[in-house]
């Protein structure tokens, strides 16, 4: 059973889940579960929650840049308080538009609901 098809069941629910605590790790909605397990439903007001959130949205952005900017660099250093501290190199000077740009294409692939599959090595 995928987590899910639990979610699907849970009633009474006052937030919108982004991940859920399987076992107390944390795992992605499209889980496969195998064994019964103790399940809790997190969003960002959950510390590993907001770590889900922070992750995902760095992927987005990468996507965003490699996807409007191709053979651009894009790194993030580290988190700072409720963002990241990122260089972008473009191959040439940044500017608000561009800032925009990649702003708009993270809505669309928000808005577009694309599934972000973890893909592991064997």
């Amino acid at each position: 059973m995928e987590i899910s098809e639990i979610l699907q069941e849970e009633k009474g629910l006052d937030f919108e889940p982004i991940a859920a605590l399987v076992n107390h790790k944390s795992e992605n909605l499209n889980t496969e579960l195998y064994h019964p397990a103790l399940v809790e439903f997190i969003d960002i007001r959950h510390a590993e929650g907001m770590r889900v959130y922070t992750r995902t949205l760095s992927f987005l952005i990468a996507a965003a840049v490699n996807e409007l900017y191709p053979g651009s660099r894009f790194c993030i250093e580290h988190s700072v308080s409720n963002g990241f501290f990122c260089h972008l190199y473009l191959g040439k000077t940044l500017e608000n538009s561009d800032l925009e740009a990649i702003k708009q294409r993270v809505k669309s692939f928000v808005e577009a609901d694309i599934p972000i599959l973890k893909i592991e090595d064997e």
